[in-house]
């Protein structure tokens, strides 16, 4: 009796695999394209090594054989249609070509990258559950293939895209450089680029990682000025300035390759606020160093932390945990200053009611909020510096505007608003003044100063000029304004003839003068006095004397309103300005901080994290340049 061709056996296994065109003794995986022999020839064919690279490459679990084998099967298989309808669609499986595939997979590397998830959670069941539901005909990759072709293939087209931004920059490229130190004791070097880019029309400040590469050596000054170096060739650039923080070893490194180095402002402000707060007035050191101890009462006392809160709940204060701060960092004793203030109520309460010792008195408390006070302008500053666009111009108007700032409230310091701080006060300001003086020509500066040549100064005050919402308005007098408009001008007019020197050869190739023809004279036409190259020296003037005077109705119009983009205002004048523009585009684009860098080293970060010690030292560079750059990019690269 013939048998029916319903009833033939049927391997589930060839839903992830095709027979190889070039061999038919190899099938391949349509997941992972990989090869797999089927036997040494056609009467020893089987699927067994087949199911076994599924099973335990792909984590899929399949039966060798099904298919309905006698009647009480395909009667129940006909009675339920549903199922019958349903069961060829989940055998049938998306190979690694498909778009649905294509799509998938690199979705789940962007979440791994984006929210820094550990790569072998696409091997955890619960995952795989809920994308079978989801899409049934789709195969989880294994993490392994994920982290051996995937990863690196989009981190290839994400490259080529940060590559051609960098090509196509409005004007130089400027580069942020720090290294830190990961809980696993892994040293990390991250360099980011900073640049102008137009972006539909309008110009814009863009930012990406370039690196964040581990240090498996010592770290020595040419070490450092080597990977700058391989990073250069690397990313076809050349960094117009670099900007660190103030540490001895990458200032010397860069100082030894000839690196234009400029400090991170954050890093400075930190210094001198830190300076005052440790080292300055005495009762002001004393009075942080109690509120810090009351902040710790309450950490290790969660019945006196409970109390607080309860306090907090039956008079309607702002429902907020006393902070712990990180003595290294102004800014975190500022946080935890701020919140020991805004709980005076409640502290005080517990003093008096639950017998709570250490706390403040009076004066202190006076003390306390006259330090906040004046820490809330730095607090202002380091947001200045930090935000999205912000770039060197503010670092000159930011260090006068808090010797200013400073100033008054000396003056004002008898007048009750602030008590008792006046030395803390005075040292604050003489601290900025030293450290942010303007340099001498040819004399050397101490370590701490920020502006460590005349070159580094001239750049940062030539930004703030070309910055139209600043020009010369933050000089603290008039022999400084004099100088920022000789300085801009004597740049303008270099980049002038930079650009002259330029464009003449290839006019002189494109012009083309007459011949005189025979029996003609041109002195007929043309007299002596406006002979040919009195002619052209008057169209060589003529550019010069146009810039002089747009220079000239720079400076002299009033400043546009803070909340104006500079680059839109540049945007109006380039094609009028073209030489202030080029200037502009220059200098407008390095940050003032180093801060982006600094961000990939919290402690949510992949560096900083558990996620770490997971992960290969390629991998953590790889999620770290993806995790970043893929959300710069709007996800199309």
């Amino acid at each position: 009796m013939k048998r029916s061709s319903n009833s033939r056996r049927y391997s589930e296994v060839w839903n992830y695999f095709k027979v190889s065109r070039n061999d038919s003794s190899k099938c391949i995986c349509t997941i992972c394209s990989k090869h797999i022999s089927r036997g040494k020839c056609v009467s020893n064919y089987s699927t067994t090594s087949m199911l076994k690279h599924v099973k335990f490459i792909h984590k899929i679990n399949l039966q060798q054989f099904s298919a309905p084998t006698n009647k009480h099967s395909i009667t129940h298989t006909a009675s339920t249609a549903e199922e019958t309808i349903e069961t060829p669609e989940k055998r049938c499986h998306f190979d690694t070509s498909h778009t649905a595939t294509h799509k998938i997979t690199k979705l789940i590397c962007e979440m791994i990258a984006i929210d820094f998830l550990p790569i072998s959670m696409v091997e955890n069941e619960g995952f795989r559950r809920l994308l079978n539901e989801l899409q049934p005909s789709y195969v989880v990759p294994s993490d392994k293939y994920i982290t051996r072709t995937i990863l690196p293939d989009i981190y290839s087209s994400v490259k080529q895209k940060v590559q051609h931004s960098i090509k196509n920059a409005a004007g130089p490229v400027s580069a942020t450089l720090n290294i830190w130190s990961s809980p696993e004791n892994n040293t990390y070097l991250c360099i980011t680029a900073h640049m102008i880019m137009w972006s539909r029309g309008s110009l814009e400040h863009v930012s990406y990682i370039l690196a964040c590469k581990e240090f498996n050596t010592s770290i020595t000054h040419n070490r450092i000025c080597q990977e700058v170096a391989w990073h250069e060739k690397d990313w076809n650039t050349k960094f117009h300035f670099i900007v660190s923080e103030d540490s001895p070893q990458i200032v010397n490194a860069l100082k030894l390759g000839e690196i234009d180095n400029i400090k991170c402002m954050e890093h400075a402000l930190n210094q001198i606020v830190l300076h005052s707060l440790q080292e300055g007035q005495q009762s002001v050191n004393d009075v942080v160093v109690k509120a810090r101890a009351v902040v710790d009462h309450f950490q290790q006392s969660p019945k006196d932390c409970q109390k607080l809160k309860e306090y907090q709940e039956q008079h309607n204060l702002k429902k907020h945990n006393l902070v712990h701060d990180d003595p290294t960092w102004w800014s975190s004793t500022f946080k935890m200053l701020t919140r020991v203030v805004e709980q005076k109520e409640g502290i005080n309460h517990l003093s008096l009611n639950e017998g709570l010792c250490g706390t403040l008195g009076a004066t202190e408390w006076k003390l306390l909020k006259s330090v906040v006070v004046v820490l809330e302008m730095f607090e202002v500053a380091v947001k200045e510096l930090t935000g999205s666009d912000a770039n060197i111009s503010h670092i000159l108007p930011i260090s006068c505007g808090l010797q200013k700032k400073l100033a008054k409230l000396l003056e004002d310091m008898g007048n009750g608003e602030l008590f008792g701080i006046g030395k803390f006060v005075t040292d604050l300001k003489e601290q900025i003044e030293l450290r942010f003086k303007k340099p001498t020509a040819d004399v050397s500066q101490p370590e701490t100063a920020y502006f460590q040549s005349m070159g580094i100064y001239n750049t940062c005050a030539l930004a703030a000029v070309l910055d139209p919402r600043l020009k010369t308005s933050w000089a603290l007098d008039e022999v400084e304004q004099i100088y920022l408009e000789k300085l801009l001008e004597q740049r303008c007019n270099k980049l002038f003839e930079e650009s002259q020197a330029v464009e003449a050869p290839q006019l002189e190739k494109e012009k083309v003068r007459p011949k005189e023809p025979a029996g003609f004279n041109f002195s007929l036409i043309f007299d002596s006095t406006n002979s040919d190259s009195d002619d052209e020296t008057l169209e060589e003037q003529k550019p010069l004397e146009k810039l002089k005077v747009d220079i000239r109705n720079y400076v002299l119009s009033p400043p546009v309103k803070r909340s104006k983009n500079p680059l839109q205002y540049w945007e109006t004048y380039r094609f009028d300005c073209p030489t202030l523009f080029a200037l502009a585009m220059t200098h407008l684009s390095c940050p003032a901080t180093s801060v982006t860098s600094h961000r990939l080293f919290n402690p949510t970060k992949v560096v900083m994290s558990p996620l770490e010690k997971e992960l290969k030292p390629n991998q953590v560079e790889i999620l770290t340049f993806l995790h970043t750059n893929i959300r710069k990019l709007n996800y199309v690269y």
